[in-house]
């Protein structure tokens, strides 16, 4: 930004934006810029001369122009509360989406102010369409309506595509306007176990985009502090290493070629199990169950994973994967429960009893994730760079059976850009496996108009020398 003002670029230090976003896409890189509610009081600044004109700023009791200082300065506050203002803050993301960004990051939005408080003071006024309220009427309500007017604004500019919106506060509802993350933790070991049941409560009360800033916002993470946090960040739906500006660099490859290494590896198991990620999601949006979940969703009348030792430790994702993250220091073995049925090891080679403890060896490139009994995953092949090579990619299928060697699956992929999933632009691969006299029969049944997904290797887990033959193949609404 030209001196923290939003809806600016440096000119010296970005001279072209067009042509940089351009370069990074050619890489994979999808450019993501940040804008804070908080207008720098400057004459002739665009905003600041608009938003005096057109009455869209916060006022002060007596009626004077709400002033509180964050990074640019001196501000004034956008009236989310009017429907004027959001489409006014909304269009200026015209000016980013000409040049190519991809998506926007709305921060410091409770909003933030550099004051004791920390925040606007309960009596700053919200003229409200000419019916004036408190701000603490409005608190809660500030950055969900940040949040919505960036969102529709977005949908009028560009109404065939999909929008992604990052906010720092939020309320209930805010799964129609934007994902969120857990705000500036602290990397700490504390920090890193506080992450799953604070994601589960995000996304049991509809949350869909969620997170924790991996490594921590403050502070410098020890080295197997960033593996495990990344490790445990496998599922989260919104996966991103973030720290706070000139005090620490923690990206991968500020550590010794060992940490670097195995956050590599996490990294990539997170990639090979993306399309698992994205069909949990999907199913999110269509029933409300959440992708990233707690035990007791899946097993309500289980007494153990109400038990803040399961409850917090261990999550799901979607119903069928089982994650149990490494969460204190020097840990090289913990105790994994796992609900009832029979479970599997990602990679197949072993089997284990539901209802029950099991101890499990945890070496600091290993993360323990489960598979239950009865399902088909597919599988990314290889170490992809980044979201999109997904569609150049093998999918394997792994198949777990389940005691009477059957297992079914779900393998969901559209273009991730557009809207035309609506239109039945998408490929969708019902997989049912059984073992017919030790010789597997796989049936696939395709629906949707699209062709995304490009079939790799089947892989039966238990015996992988087992012959098999797909017997059916059918494609349905076109």
């Amino acid at each position: 930004m030209d001196n923290y003002k939003i809806f600016t670029w440096d000119k010296s230090r970005f001279p072209n934006p067009k042509k940089l976003v351009k370069d990074l896409e050619k890489i994979g890189v999808k450019l993501i810029v940040i804008t804070d509610p908080g207008v720098k009081v400057e004459r002739g600044y665009e905003l600041y001369d608009e938003g005096i004109k057109e009455n869209h700023f916060c006022l002060t009791s007596d009626g004077r122009l709400y002033t509180g200082k964050v990074w640019p300065g001196n501000c004034h506050f956008p009236d989310f509360t009017q429907e004027k203002t959001r489409r006014w803050f909304g269009r200026k993301f015209s000016r980013f989406i000409k040049i190519g960004i991809r998506g926007f990051w709305l921060d410091m939005n409770e909003p933030s102010i550099f004051s004791k408080k920390g925040t606007a003071d309960s009596n700053m006024i919200h003229p409200y369409n000419g019916s004036p309220l408190f701000h603490k009427a409005v608190h809660n309500l500030y950055g969900f309506l940040m949040s919505k007017a960036t969102y529709e604004e977005l949908e009028s500019l560009e109404p065939d595509k999909r929008h992604f919106v990052l906010t720092r506060a939020a309320y209930l509802g805010i799964h129609r306007y934007a994902g969120s993350w857990t705000g500036d933790n602290i990397a700490e070991w504390s920090h890193l176990k506080l992450s799953i049941p604070m994601l589960q409560n995000m996304t049991v009360s509809g949350q869909l985009i969620v997170g924790a800033d991996i490594g921590g916002f403050v502070g410098k993470p020890s080295g197997e502090l960033l593996v495990r946090w990344y490790q445990t960040a496998l599922g989260y739906p919104f996966y991103r290493n973030h720290t706070i500006s000139k005090t620490c660099s923690q990206e991968p490859w500020q550590y010794d070629t060992r940490i670097e290494r195995y956050i590599k590896e996490a990294i990539a198991k997170r990639y090979q199990l993306l399309l698992c990620l994205y069909l949990a999601i999907k199913e999110q949006c269509e029933t409300g169950l959440p992708a990233f979940r707690p035990l007791w969703v899946d097993y309500p009348s289980d007494p153990l994973v109400h038990k803040k030792k399961w409850a917090e430790t261990e999550y799901l994702i979607g119903s069928n994967i089982l994650v149990a993250p490494i969460l204190e220091k020097g840990k090289r073995k913990r105790e994994v429960y796992l609900p009832k049925g029979k479970w599997y090891s990602l990679d197949g080679k072993k089997a284990f009893k539901g209802n029950k403890i099991h101890g499990v060896f945890t070496p600091l490139n290993y993360i323990p994730i489960f598979v239950k009994a009865g399902v088909i995953l597919p599988i990314v092949q290889g170490f992809i760079q980044h979201t999109e090579e997904v569609y150049k990619s093998k999918i394997d299928f792994y198949i777990y059976p389940d005691n009477n060697n059957c297992a079914r699956g779900l393998v969901y992929l559209d273009d991730g850009k557009s809207l035309n999933y609506k239109d039945g632009d998408y490929e969708l691969l019902e997989v049912k496996a059984s073992d017919n006299n030790k010789k597997w029969v796989i049936t696939i049944k395709r629906s949707g108009k699209g062709k995304y997904i490009n079939m790799g290797r089947i892989i039966i887990n238990g015996d992988a020398n087992m012959a098999y033959k797909i017997v059916e193949l059918e494609k349905k609404n076109g």
